[in-house]
């Protein structure tokens, strides 16, 4: 039996999963770690790209033991993007800058004030947050010009790996989406170098490579983690694409939120989709289509937190205690916890959270409905900002698991929301894409497969959808408020 690895790289956590060429659902195997990201000082997200090298080393190993390396056909690679993965010679010229790091929040800020942001996003289809490539790239000019000049690349967390596996060091245009791009064109902008002042770096991104090229599995790689040498490594895609890809969603219209460390809500389109303008971020996708995303940067962040708060860090604790409480008085939790800020459904890269309409008889579960709330009225006010109605979300991602958390979001959107049977999608994304582009699979068994997904069970808003409209339009209200008086950023 062919099989094929996928390898994706959380902020969280890090997973390998093998799937079968012919009935790729569900995963045969999964292997994880814990990713080893750091935070060096308040508002700053790293990692160390040699730990997570190793790390991958670990699960891949972990799959292919007892021969079961040499039935994989095709690799596939997603990572998380954004941020700055400094490089010379392949090897690390410091910790790598991560998507969720807010160190360059000063220079967000600058953009925005002489319009610079505007036109960023009329190129790129992006919303900068402190932890976007461009910003990253300017705060390193101006605080680590010395890092800068030892570099010989500037890649994103996925072609760091794909570099390490293969020996070559470029990008496709779905990581590419993210840093100095052209949405339209899907290539890289000069343009946007020189509206950011970051044209003396411009040699540092890698060269931009065709979606469909594959590189062979370098032999002493292949050795140390018990593949077979020569195999085809696929280009990959960033963590939303591979998620979407993974998730189903392949097909313009189709909607998928991932509910990872940020709560990705996207949709594939057929075009750019710029609307609505200066929110929210946009990557080519595969087979000539496009991904326009909302993000709260805090997503099962923000359960992990309250986990730790309420439940001595057991998330499914939380979810229990949260279905514990009445539906009539449950506080606001505004869930703007990561130091990137927000971008959408609005752009501030020093919004905070916030537990709004606290009073002395809200106990534990109340705090906990709260938690769960502030997450699902973040994806359903996202959703809310896309232009057009939509009826159907597929939602994925570790916090999917949660039934009380997908029927909040159901009855806050007013939509179906899907819970395939399966795992670890991003995986199952770049596995995908891994036999498409190696010629394991046509392109009509690829959007075939894609979609094939067994339905684990579904939401429709049902009988406190009336209670949990009201507390969603109570929480917009209080998102209003607290951005007209500034008192939370």
């Amino acid at each position: 039996m062919t099989t094929l690895l996928g390898i994706d790289i959380g902020t969280t956590s890090i997973k390998a999963a093998l799937f079968a060429v012919d009935a790729p659902g569900v995963p045969l195997a999964v292997a994880s770690r814990a990713s080893p990201t750091r935070m060096p000082a308040p508002g700053q997200s790293e990692t160390d790209p040699l730990a997570v090298r190793a790390a991958i080393a670990d699960c891949v190993r972990e799959l292919t033991g007892g021969g079961r390396g040499a039935e994989v056909g095709a690799v596939g690679v997603s990572g998380t993007a954004c941020g700055a993965w400094l490089l010379r010679d392949g090897l690390p010229v410091r910790p790598a800058i991560l998507w969720n790091d807010g160190r360059a929040a000063a220079i967000t800020d600058r953009w925005r004030e002489d319009g610079r942001m505007a036109a960023i996003f009329d190129i790129s289809g992006n919303a900068p947050f402190p932890g976007y490539t461009l910003p990253v790239l300017r705060w390193l000019a101006e605080h680590e010009p010395d890092n800068l000049s030892r570099a010989t690349h500037l890649v994103c967390c996925k072609d760091f790996v794909r570099g390490w596996l293969t020996g070559t060091w470029t990008t496709e245009e779905s990581d590419a989406s993210y840093a100095p791009f052209d949405i339209v064109a899907r290539d890289w902008s000069a343009s946007l170098f020189d509206l950011t002042e970051t044209k003396a770096s411009a040699h540092l991104l890698p060269r931009l490579s065709p979606p469909d090229r594959t590189d062979p599995l370098l032999a002493a790689v292949a050795d140390d983690l018990g593949l077979r040498p020569g195999i085809a490594v696929a280009m990959g895609a960033t963590d939303i694409v591979a998620g979407c890809v993974g998730g189903g969603a392949v097909a313009a219209g189709h909607a998928v939120t991932i509910l990872g460390t940020s709560a990705n809500s996207s949709i594939v389109t057929d075009r750019p989709e710029f609307e609505p303008r200066g929110i929210g971020i946009m990557a080519a996708a595969p087979l000539g289509r496009w991904v326009r995303t909302m993000v709260n940067t805090s997503g099962s962040m923000t359960l992990d937190w309250a986990a730790g708060l309420f439940t001595g860090g057991d998330v499914g604790a939380l979810f229990t205690r949260a279905a514990l409480a009445q539906d009539q008085d449950i506080p606001v939790l505004l869930p703007y916890l990561a130091d990137a800020g927000v971008i959408s459904p609005f752009v501030d890269a020093r919004a905070r959270g916030a537990f709004v309409g606290l009073r002395v008889g809200h106990d534990a579960a109340a705090m906990c409905r709260a938690v769960v709330d502030g997450l699902a009225f973040a994806v359903a006010d996202c959703y809310r900002a896309m232009p057009g109605m939509v009826s159907r979300i597929t939602a994925v991602g570790g916090a999917a698991r949660s039934d009380l958390l997908l029927q909040t979001i159901a009855d806050a959107t007013g939509a179906q929301v899907l819970r395939p049977k399966g795992e670890e999608f991003g995986a199952r994304g770049v596995a995908l894409l891994a036999a498409l582009h190696s010629g394991l699979m046509t392109a009509g068994a690829f959007e075939q497969r894609a979609a094939d997904l067994e339905l684990a069970r579904q939401f429709l808003p049902g009988p406190r959808a009336a209670d949990v409209a009201a507390r969603f339009a109570r929480y917009r209200d209080c998102v209003r408020d607290t951005r007209s008086t500034g008192r939370l950023w």
